[in-house]
């Protein structure tokens, strides 16, 4: 399908929605649940009132999983279950936008990289072992441009936070 159609497609299918809700069906997909519990993680979902967006719930969500995926798998956690260990999905209203975010404790992914990070079959040095393709973050990135936002990755102290940062509904 050309570009330009999905576009058009995608634009067709908005809808005004509860953020959190995005969030919270992400956190109870049974796969994703038992993968995070199996590997001895513990997930949070911190959502506040007013983050209404208007977009595309399929593409959001999947972007979102994308994030989930990728917290997962890069800062797996070794030994016992400890706070630093916790995935949390949050979703709250910031003036006119909404941010989205996915936090984990793990490595995280050094300033200079976060750019590179995003772009298309990129692979960092550090993620060479573990199964993917590269296209995890940049999917999310065009999902978040194509609602009018954006994908930024920030330093959690320590771990990464990825957070979609999207127009709010008015």
């Amino acid at each position: 399908m050309p570009v330009t159609r999905s576009q058009s497609c995608c634009r067709q299918r908005r809808t005004g929605f509860f953020a959190p809700r995005v969030a919270f069906k992400c956190a109870e997909r049974r796969s994703a649940s038992e993968v995070m519990h199996w590997n001895g993680w513990r997930e949070g979902v911190e959502a506040a009132d007013g983050a209404m967006i208007r977009g595309n719930r399929e593409l959001l969500s999947q972007s979102l999983a994308n994030l989930v995926d990728n917290a997962i798998k890069y800062s797996r956690p070794e030994g016992d279950i400890t706070e630093a260990q916790e995935i949390v999905l949050s979703a709250r209203p910031d003036g006119d936008r909404v941010l989205i975010g996915v936090a984990d404790h793990g490595p995280g992914i050094a300033e200079a990289d976060r750019a590179r990070a995003v772009e298309r079959f990129v692979r960092l040095p550090q993620s060479a072992a573990e199964p993917g393709s590269g296209l995890g973050l940049s999917l999310a990135a065009a999902v978040a441009r194509l609602h009018g936002g954006e994908l930024r990755l920030d330093d959690n102290t320590p771990g990464l936070k990825a957070v979609m940062d999207l127009p709010r509904a008015g």
